[in-house]
């Protein structure tokens, strides 16, 4: 799968796919926000670490309505020369699925959020990845 050539949108890789040669594919035109999820893992936590990856402003809050306004604003993420960064959420969860039936908490809302955003980005210049395993 080359990353490159995607616009954007959501991806769902099963548990044999390596992440980390997929994220290896982007350049540093991407902001990556990598989180590994367990069975117990709360939303805000998720949400939390989503935020602390892609630097979100000390005034964010750790709900869906937030994390859904962040992900479709972004205007804090540039780079070095002020040019817009492409963004990559990446969830994993591979090793909860081995360890718990259950899913996460708020997992399919957290996930509505990123598909919203996948959606919302995809007509615009910049790209947004959302990577589910």
């Amino acid at each position: 799968m080359d990353l490159r050539t995607l616009a954007g949108g959501v991806i769902w890789i099963d548990a044999a796919t390596d992440v980390e040669a997929l994220l290896g594919e982007l350049d540093s035109g991407w902001a990556i926000a990598h989180h590994s999820v367990s069975g117990d893992t709360s939303k805000e936590s998720i949400i939390s670490a989503i935020g602390a990856s892609l630097s979100f402003p000390e005034w964010a809050g750790t709900n869906l309505d937030a994390l859904y306004d962040l992900l479709t604003d972004l205007e804090w993420l540039t780079d070095e020369s002020g040019t817009a960064r492409n963004v990559a959420v990446v969830l994993d969860r591979a090793s909860a699925a081995a360890a718990t039936a259950g899913e996460p908490a708020d997992w399919s809302k957290i996930v509505y959020v990123l598909l919203d955003a996948a959606s919302w980005w995809q007509p615009k210049e910049r790209n947004f990845l959302a990577i589910l395993r």
